[in-house]
Parts: C-alpha cells; sequence; structure tokens
C-alpha cells in the first residue's frame, strides 16, 4: 500500500508504504527445506493472495520467494506488483517479450506469449517445489539453458529429493509445473483446497489465521 507521496522541505521526493517486520521467504528458504505443515500454511496465504489478485483480473507476473514477504506473526504478503498486468491489456509488455525472473517463468512467458492467471499459477508450483525441496525444479547455469529446461525437461517429484513429503504433494506439484497452460490448475483456489488435503494428518485442522484469510465459498 502507497500511503503517501510527498516532498521533504530540502526536495527529495519520497513514499510512504508500509513497514513489515519478519524476512522474505527466500531468507527463509537459504536456511534449508521448511517444515511441511510450515510450507503448506505459507503456501495457502499465497494462494489467497493471489485468489483475490487474479478476482480482480491482475496477473503479478513475477512469483517468487523474493517477492513473498513472512512477518514475525506469520502473516504472508505478496509484494512487488510491478510487473503485474490487468487481464486483457498489455500495458507493460508486448508478445515476443519476456518480463519476470526467468527461474520462475511459465513457458508461455519464458516464450514471450501472452499470459493468463495461470502463468502466476506455475511460478506458484516453483516456489511451492522449492519450500518443499530447498532446490528449484529447474537448475541451469545460464538463462538461455535454463529456459530450454522449463520448456522441455519434467522436473523429478519433489518426493524424490524428500522422502517426508506426501504423494499427494507431487501430484499438486505436477499439476502446476504441467508445462500447457489447459493441462494446469485453472484457478488458485483449486490448489488451496487440494493443499489443504495434502495437509500431514498430525496438523490436518487449518490454524486459525488460514481460517480467517480463507475466501468466502
Amino acid at each position: 500500500t502507497v500511503h503517501d507521496v510527498d516532498e521533504t522541505t530540502d526536495g527529495a521526493l519520497y513514499i510512504v508504504m508500509d513497514l513489515y517486520d519478519g524476512e522474505t521467504l527466500k531468507e527463509k528458504i537459504s536456511r534449508g527445506p521448511l517444515q511441511i505443515s510450515d510450507a503448506i500454511d505459507i503456501a495457502v496465504q499465497i494462494g489467497q493472495g493471489l485468489f483475490e489478485a487474479h478476482r480482480a483480473g491482475i496477473v503479478h507476473r513475477d512469483v517468487k520467494p523474493a517477492n513473498i514477504f513472512i512477518t514475525k506473526s506469520g502473516v504472508v504478503k505478496i509484494l512487488d506488483f510491478g510487473l503485474a498486468k490487468l487481464g486483457g491489456r498489455t500495458l507493460l509488455t508486448k508478445a515476443g517479450s519476456t518480463i519476470g525472473t526467468a527461474a520462475y517463468m511459465s513457458p508461455e512467458q519464458a516464450s514471450g506469449e501472452l499470459v493468463d492467471n495461470r502463468t502466476d499459477i506455475w511460478s506458484f508450483g516453483v516456489v511451492l517445489y522449492e519450500m518443499v525441496t530447498g532446490q528449484r525444479p529447474f537448475k541451469a547455469e545460464y538463462e538461455n539453458a535454463l529456459i530450454y529446461s522449463i520448456l522441455n525437461i519434467d522436473p523429478c517429484p519433489p518426493s524424490d529429493v524428500r522422502r517426508d513429503v506426501p504423494t499427494s504433494m507431487d501430484r499438486v506439484s505436477a499439476k502446476c509445473l504441467a508445462r500447457k497452460p489447459d493441462a494446469r490448475y485453472q484457478s488458485i483456489d483449486e490448489i488451496v483446497t487440494d493443499l489443504r488435503s495434502a495437509r500431514p494428518q498430525s496438523v490436518g485442522t487449518p490454524s486459525p489465521r488460514e481460517r480467517r484469510l480463507a475466501p468466502a465459498s
């Protein structure tokens, strides 16, 4: 939220925004894979935030751990809508150009094609994979090789990297990272439902915060 834009007495421009106390998801992952229950809680909150953006016709186009902030109270904030576009509009880009961070780009985004909310679903899938395994599903030293992997190589299931990942989360990951948009989840709220089902039995009940943030049915 931008609360104010103004100028100091000595002529310096400034913007007043929210100050969050916590850390980015990138910083959190840098210490190692998250507990499955924590990853699901964070992923559900990310999904609920993207659900509201998509319902308003906004595609983020740069969903990545560096743009996810987690406050000390455990509330997830999606940051940096600077690359976002309104559905049906191409004010910030055009066909044939790529915008976003390569490691989290969907195949259609990496190819410079027009994108919709399903590009965020792909990026969400990459973030989910990274939270539970501690590594990205697509890795390469150079950007061209990375884009080739995104366009042509199927990543191994998360459970191949980490044994305690439930197979239900493998299915969520695979459906988020389906190369063809029509084969992916079509709406982020479908993912939230499946993630809740993937939650380990010992923590099967949604947290009060999660229930409070849940979108109305």
